[in-house]
């Protein structure tokens, strides 16, 4: 099919021959590329074309005329209506290959780094009940699940627990069992649900704004193997909740701490929200190696322990610290990262924009005694404006970055560049964002040395990646 008749509508064969970060399939017609939603590599498929641009084509399949040899069969019974692993029937070892191949091509097409090859992708140990950390939606709006449309079930419509569908805010799946997070976290979610069908608790409505309860947080650490539960709420009903937080308690005595956050905001974000301690402790920990962390209701921690520990040493070995270094730390959160390596450097500044999060990292520092941190929250994008006196009495030899998605704004990337620190260490959980970053900080007098990257998160499009640089 000749390309400039290929219009909006049109219909074709294709053949799927990899995955886009994010998780959609290229294939190739004429020398145009073609996106396809929901597909697998290798697959041939009958497609239809729904968006047409100047350099691109957007389609979505139809039929599927020659089955992927990687196709696995999905584990989960959720697996076609759930928003959570979208590539659970992909074979693992081709998941591993695909992401690393997306780091590769961001580094080439994006970052316009000449690239052969990387280290090899750090694989997860368990693929299934890897996750520490599970939120869960309450919704009056149960989305009907493919196998049972059109027909009479015995489960209500307004009532579900679960997570949303893909682009569905307003429905939630009813999840009996989510694959990803432990026994003991599926345990607690069906008793939850139980309890609250029991106790006639009204389900929030996200349109209407009415409802009480509106979401479940569960934490389970892997080694410290302790369980935090956050029951999320509307408005202040202890004892609404009391005959919930009594079933939790006989259910195991992994169960730590029960909090009830009180979100009255419309909103889904209850970071910072006021907290009531309905049982136990207002933290639980988790250890990596011989540190101990503090985990409160509002504290990040990296989902995967197991994966993040991998992490962690792979950050401290190429920092290659001799006890001698000034090492900062962009993007610290709770101090994890700078806590681990600090053993080894002179000194350790972390910097981070959230407060909290500054606190809890003071606070896990002197929990693990030690002493050769200093942790301070600002604006990274004027780190020279609010630091200098600090940056001209220790300058930096290693800098470690962990940014968000979006990578590092311009801002803050002249003000590393104006710090100039031997080493750079970027940690990030966008290969795109990443290849851009590091692509500026080459065109500086920087050379790109190993690229590793790791899977922290299997069954789904993310994928974590370290590159290390150096001052030349």
């Amino acid at each position: 099919m000749i390309i400039n008749k290929i219009k909006k509508g049109s219909e074709l064969n294709i053949k799927i021959d990899s995955l886009t970060y994010g998780g959609k399939g290229i294939s190739k017609c004429d020398g145009l590329v073609i996106f396809t939603n929901n597909v697998l590599p290798g697959q041939l498929i009958k497609a239809k074309i729904i968006r047409k641009k100047k350099s691109y084509l957007e389609a979505i399949p139809l039929e599927i005329l020659k089955e992927s040899p990687f196709k696995k069969k999905e584990k989960c019974v959720h697996f076609y209506d759930c928003g959570g692993c979208k590539t659970q029937d992909l074979d693992y070892k081709e998941q591993l290959s695909q992401k690393e191949n997306q780091i590769i091509e961001s580094l080439i097409h994006l970052g316009n780094i000449k690239i052969q090859q990387i280290e090899p992708i750090l694989k997860s140990d368990q693929i299934y009940e890897y996750r520490n950390k599970m939120e869960f939606s309450f919704s009056n709006n149960r989305w009907l699940i493919s196998n049972e449309k059109g027909l009479e079930n015995e489960k209500s419509k307004d009532f579900a627990l679960g997570l949303h569908p893909p682009k569905r805010f307003d429905k939630v799946v009813d999840l009996d069992y989510c694959d990803i997070q432990t026994k003991l976290s599926n345990k607690i979610l069906n008793l939850v649900k139980k309890e609250s069908i029991k106790q006639k608790l009204s389900p929030y409505d996200i349109i209407n704004h009415v409802g009480f309860i509106r979401n479940i947080i569960i934490k389970h650490p892997r080694f410290s193997n302790e369980v935090m539960i956050n029951i999320v709420t509307s408005y202040e009903n202890i004892e609404l909740l009391m005959p919930i937080v009594n079933k939790l308690i006989e259910l195991s005595d992994n169960i730590k701490s029960i909090i009830n956050t009180i979100n009255t905001k419309k909103s889904d974000s209850a970071y910072g929200m006021p907290q009531k301690l309905l049982y136990g402790k207002k933290f639980i920990s988790e250890y990596l190696n011989e540190l101990e962390f503090e985990i409160s209701a509002d504290s990040f921690f990296q989902t995967n322990s197991t994966q993040a520990l991998k992490m962690y040493e792979y950050v401290k070995n190429q920092c290659n610290l001799t006890g001698t270094e000034i090492v900062y730390d962009f993007y610290c959160g709770t101090g994890s990262i700078s806590i681990f390596i600090a053993k080894n450097a002179k000194k350790v500044f972390g910097f981070e924009i959230v407060e909290s999060a500054i606190k809890d990292a003071k606070k896990n520092a002197l929990k693990n005694n030690v002493l050769n941190t200093e942790f301070y929250c600002g604006d990274l994008s004027k780190m020279l404006e609010n630091y200098n006196e600090i940056i001209k009495q220790n300058p930096c030899d290693v800098l470690i970055l962990d940014p968000p998605r979006a990578g590092l704004h311009p801002k803050t990337l002249k003000e590393v560049l104006k710090i100039n620190p031997k080493k750079i260490i970027y940690v990030s959980c966008n290969p795109t964002t990443q290849a851009r970053d590091v692509r500026e900080f080459i065109n500086s007098n920087y050379i790109m040395g190993m690229v590793q990257p790791i899977d922290m998160f299997p069954h789904t499009h993310h994928i974590e990646c370290v590159i290390t640089l150096d001052r030349i």
